[in-house]
């Protein structure tokens, strides 16, 4: 069954008078699948303001406490459009939406770590435009995900961007962010991306350097601890 933007708009945010009584099970039920249905056939469309719609209106859903799996998997394909997810038309990508990408990597943050981290982790792997990298970071930060292959995988995808010249200040900022969040001890092997970050002088602003800085002052805190 087909349903229009229309349809779709009015069903997920009218006040209908059923929702504000007293709900049953099947009324509960009813709602959440035709609820689930509308963000699938929008999801789907190969048109970009319509793939928008579908996240607003999983965004009324999460915001309702609504977190099922089948939701989560129409963010990650949402998170792929264009990267692991691609529709050509004539031999092009047709469906190359960073800001689909953007907010369905942002959405993602919404679950828990063990939901969340493998699709987030996908996303650093392929993506090639690095805000939808420093979100995926930032969503990862949200859902405190730093198990140790989560982590490795921040830094290997990390350094292929550092080493770009100019690098990206707000992707530095947000890995630097996610390492001064994660539990001590913290992994030996971020502390060199660190230093290097708090070195370039010349490349990276002055706030994400004072993060940087940070991040070594808590290392020495910890180390001085521990003697």
């Amino acid at each position: 069954m087909k349903i229009s933007g229309f349809v779709a708009l009015a069903f997920l945010t009218a006040p209908f008078a059923l929702f504000a009584q007293e709900k049953s099970v099947e009324d509960s039920f009813l709602e959440e699948t035709m609820g689930l249905q509308v963000i699938r056939e929008t999801s789907k469309s190969i048109d970009r303001e319509t793939k928008l719609q579908a996240l607003d209106f999983i965004k009324t859903q999460l915001d309702g406490g609504n977190k099922s799996p089948e939701i989560r998997e129409v963010l990650r394909d949402l998170a792929g459009q264009g990267s692991y997810r691609q529709e050509r038309v004539d031999g092009r990508i047709a469906n190359l939406f960073t800001e689909v990408r953007l907010r369905a990597t942002e959405y993602l943050g919404e679950y828990s770590k063990e939901e969340s981290a493998p699709i987030l982790r996908d996303i650093i792997k392929v993506e090639a435009e690095p805000s939808v990298i420093t979100q995926a970071v930032q969503s990862l930060e949200k859902s405190e995900a730093y198990d140790d292959i989560t982590m490795q995988t921040v830094e290997k995808y990390f350094r292929h961007f550092h080493i770009r010249k100019p690098p990206d200040a707000r992707l530095a900022a947000a890995v630097l962010s996610y390492y001064n969040s994660a539990p001590e001890p913290k992994p030996d092997y971020i502390w060199q991306t660190v230093r290097d970050i708090f070195d370039r002088t010349g490349n990276y602003t002055h706030n994400v350097r004072l993060i940087a800085q940070q991040v070594l002052a808590a290392k020495s805190s910890v180390s001085a601890a521990s003697r």
